[in-house]
């Protein structure tokens, strides 16, 4: 929602729902496979600055990112820093990306916002489809365990430069 002006406004806007068949590619097929088997999963188009997703929130939606650009932001662990964009991501449908996955692996709160800058199309699922994608659905299942892998790795070396900082001091 944007004030006159063009200025975003505070409050959340609620993205709006897309047609897959306005996303034209071959890379669509096991996901078209999977809409059909599933027809409650929702396409949702997220607007510039619209949130996918909000750091400490209560959910373990899992959202597929077809097209766009998403910035991730984090809570900076330094109580004199406000939140911070970690990365900026941009996905087409043959490169799309899968956010949220941590939570729902982890039963955990969301541990970061995903902002659309951007048109972005995603697909939001719920648990239970995202059980039986893993069941059912290769190319979505590894593409979720490569992205975990890589938080994993990220994770992994953020660690070990803090450790090398301390050992300085």
């Amino acid at each position: 929602m944007r004030k006159p002006g063009g200025s975003p406004s505070r409050e959340p806007t609620l993205p709006q729902r897309f047609d897959l068949t306005e996303l034209k590619t071959q890379a669509l097929a096991e996901i078209g496979r999977m809409m059909e088997a599933y027809p409650d999963i929702t396409p949702l188009l997220f607007q510039d600055g619209e949130y996918i997703i909000r750091e400490g929130e209560r959910a373990q939606d899992v959202f597929v990112v077809l097209t766009g650009a998403f910035v991730v932001e984090q809570s900076s662990m330094l109580l004199d820093r406000p939140s911070a964009p970690l990365v900026r991501v941009a996905c087409e449908v043959e490169n799309f990306a899968i956010v949220g996955e941590m939570a729902y692996l982890g039963a955990q709160t969301r541990t970061a916002s995903i902002r659309a800058v951007a048109p972005t199309h995603c697909l939001c699922l719920k648990p239970s489809h995202v059980d039986a994608i893993i069941e059912g659905y290769p190319m979505l299942t590894r593409v979720i365990c490569q992205q975990f892998a890589q938080r994993l790795k990220e994770a992994n070396d953020a660690l070990r430069e803090l450790q090398a900082l301390r050992d300085l001091s």
